[in-house]
C-alpha cells in the first residue's frame, strides 16, 4: 500500500533578539501560527519557532502570519520580521529589534 504524505515547506523564525521582557511572545507566536495556518506543525526549540506549513504556504505568506502577529500583539512599532541570511536554522526568518 502506498501511503501519500503531502508536501511541505519548512520556515523558521529567530526569536532571539525579543528582548527578556518579551519572552513570553515566543510561545504566543507559535500558538499564533500554529491557529493560522492550516494543516501546519509548529515547535519551539530554543530561540527558533520551527514551522512545518503545507506547500501551498509561500515564504511571503509565512512572513505576512508574522508581521500579523507582530500587529496584534502591539509590537510592529518595536520589531520587525527579516530575512535570514544563510542560517544553519534553515530558511525564514528572524525578529531584529528597531
Amino acid at each position: 500500500m502506498f501511503i501519500f504524505k503531502p508536501m511541505t515547506n519548512e520556515y523558521v523564525i529567530d526569536t532571539e533578539r525579543f528582548g527578556f521582557k518579551d519572552e513570553k511572545f515566543v510561545e504566543q507566536m507559535a500558538q499564533f501560527l500554529e491557529e493560522r495556518i492550516p494543516d501546519s506543525e509548529i515547535a519551539i526549540e530554543g530561540n527558533i519557532v520551527k514551522a512545518e506549513v503545507p506547500d501551498e504556504y509561500t515564504k511571503r505568506m509565512f512572513k505576512l502570519r508574522g508581521n500579523k502577529f507582530l500587529y496584534q500583539a502591539g509590537l510592529k512599532d518595536d520589531y520587525r520580521l527579516v530575512s535570514l541570511v544563510k542560517s544553519d536554522a534553515g530558511e525564514g526568518y528572524m525578529i531584529v529589534e528597531l
